[in-house]
């Protein structure tokens, strides 16, 4: 299986209605995983599930910035990469 990079995938357009479905529900997962966590009765294991749950969901809504940012990487000037010349050069 390859291992997935941000610079393979498309860029995802923010007014795409599938981006935009899956933003509002995530949002709406968020808000509702935030008020479980909230509550005074939660055992620690419901608490770390929803921790956990929260985490990936703000990752997956940093997904198009991510791919943006890993697109508009500087190229690299030089053929030196910045090292020193082998000894004798």
């Amino acid at each position: 299986m390859a291992r997935w990079s941000a610079k393979d995938q498309p860029i995802i357009d923010p007014g795409n209605p599938a981006w935009s479905t899956i933003e509002a529900w995530a949002k709406y997962e968020l808000e509702r995983l935030r008020e479980k966590r909230e509550t005074a009765g939660a055992d620690q294991r419901e608490l770390d599930l929803a921790l956990g749950y929260i985490h990936a969901l703000c990752q997956l809504l940093k997904l198009p910035d991510d791919i943006r940012r890993e697109r508009k990487r500087d190229p690299l000037m030089s053929e030196g990469f910045d090292l020193p010349p082998p000894a004798g050069f």
